[in-house]
């Protein structure tokens, strides 16, 4: 069986092919024009069914990505949640660390963190703010942390260290 791109030319070529008497018969050139387009239009149905299979196919991934996407975000959300519980109940214990078989628990001092009490209060440091816009996601907590780490008050803000768990 031809393909696609030979049937195409075959069928421009006897297209373009004159009948009478140097060339074909009209019913010879009626005849194969008649098989060509047959043959060219089965060939390029089976290629549009395989186009609709793979945009079936590409859907259906799609569809299975969302889903698998949900799934792991729930996942997800059960390790943090289980993480936290872990955490609070071994610091209502008074126990820092745990060293089983299968696995090493600790729990960690923390990395001190930028909290925001009151961004209003912030306008009065010029330096802590990205420029031209005055809300809160504009507060740039590096220089906050800064000025806050070389003893500088800064009203509207404070450094916090959180504890944290280390699960080997």
């Amino acid at each position: 069986m031809r393909t696609l791109y030979e049937l195409t030319g075959a069928y421009k070529e006897l297209y373009e092919m004159e009948t009478g008497e140097d060339g074909l018969s009209e019913e010879a050139w009626i005849d194969t024009m008649t098989g060509l387009e047959a043959e060219l239009n089965e060939k390029a149905e089976n290629v549009a069914i395989v186009y609709k299979q793979f945009v079936s196919d590409a859907e259906a991934m799609k569809n299975e990505e969302l889903h698998l996407a949900a799934r792991r975000h729930t996942i997800e959300n059960k390790a943090d949640r289980l993480k936290a519980y872990l955490q609070n109940m071994l610091t209502a214990a008074g126990k820092n660390k745990i060293e089983g078989s299968k696995a090493k628990i600790s729990i960690t001092k923390g990395r001190e963190s930028v909290v925001i009490t009151d961004a209003e209060k912030l306008i009065a440091y010029p330096d802590v703010w990205k420029p031209y816009d005055f809300s809160e996601k504009n507060i740039s907590k590096t220089v906050v942390s800064e000025l806050l780490t070389a003893g500088v008050e800064v009203k509207g803000a404070e450094l916090v260290r959180k504890p944290g768990i280390t699960i080997k």
